[in-house]
């Protein structure tokens, strides 16, 4: 789920830390594991398939039929939004932050652009057979995912350079989208608005964990790029903060089950994704070695556990 000023903005603001990427990386987490691991911590279809987990997650608790169309398409949408942030060279704060991804982007780059002609025609094709509404829904939500890399604020700044504005913008998208593109595809407008509420609030609050987790790891090369955008004083504070967001999407599930509004045996599959992400915020070490986000954006897609159930 990590994601990305204008090559401007990082100039004027990085004068004071003129740090090259090479002397910086060693204050950076670095990334674990063998080519593999490095493959899909860095390359954005990885983010697809956790795309694809949310939206099946949501058929499965409201009870809607799948469409193979919005599945593929979100799959291919989502991953062109973090490809577009990683290969165009949106955030040039990332050679200073991501110093090993801008490398393996760098040596990776022919490949890149074959799997973005690759998204985009399947993607095309998939949308094609989509609802003209989930259309628009779909190119709204990819708007909320990338707005905090424009320069829209007073002084050619970016919502990126608020302590909050990156992880609303990107946790409301997923969230919006993992929930709302389903009833949109199907037709229905008679979704109980208690129901829609809860379930983008529990998204959003549980993308809002990992976002934390990874923005903490992001947060020394920020600030070598002139970007301190982190209000957290600690990294415990991190994980309180990532804890509370974690049990308060969980809460969240189990009342909508308790309500009746779900299914009580798959709000409590979700709980259970819940709770392995409040663990899993105490267990991994992303500051330390970058692959352990994997563990995180896999708990995100947790909801495709959800959907299995029901096809057992």
């Amino acid at each position: 789920m990590r994601s990305s000023s204008t090559r401007s903005e990082v100039a004027a603001r990085s004068t004071s830390a003129r740090s090259t990427p090479a002397s910086t990386s060693a204050s950076v987490a670095t990334t674990g594991g063998g080519g593999l691991v490095r493959a899909l911590l860095h390359d954005p279809l990885p983010i697809g398939l956790v795309a694809a987990g949310l939206l099946l997650g949501t058929y499965a608790v409201v009870g809607l039929t799948v469409s193979p169309f919005l599945i593929t398409a979100g799959i291919c949408g989502a991953a062109l939004v973090y490809w577009a942030d990683r290969v165009l060279g949106f955030s040039p704060e990332d050679r200073y932050a991501h110093p090993d991804r801008v490398a393996w982007v760098d040596a990776h780059r022919t490949w890149l652009w074959i799997e973005a002609v690759g998204l985009v025609v399947i993607g095309g094709v998939s949308l094609a057979w989509l609802r003209p509404e989930t259309v628009f829904g779909a190119i709204i939500c990819g708007c909320i995912a990338l707005v905090h890399v424009v320069p829209i604020l007073p002084g050619k700044r970016r919502i990126k350079a608020l302590a909050w504005g990156k992880r609303s913008s990107i946790a409301a998208a997923w969230a919006l989208g993992a929930v709302l593109l389903p009833w949109v595809e199907a037709g229905r407008l008679d979704a109980s608005a208690g129901l829609l509420t809860g379930l983008v609030a529990c998204r959003f609050a549980a993308v809002w964990a990992n976002l934390m987790m990874a923005d903490w790891a992001d947060r020394p090369g920020d600030e070598s790029a002139g970007l301190p955008t982190y209000s957290a004083p600690s990294g415990r504070m991190v994980r309180l903060r990532a804890t509370v967001a974690s049990v308060v999407s969980g809460m969240l599930i189990v009342v909508l089950g308790g309500a009746g509004l779900i299914p009580p045996a798959l709000a409590a599959v979700e709980a259970v994704g819940a709770v392995a992400l409040a663990v899993a915020v105490w267990t991994v070490e992303p500051s330390r070695d970058r692959h352990h986000l994997l563990l995180l954006d896999a708990l995100i897609g947790w909801p495709v556990l959800t959907y299995a159930v029901t096809m057992v």
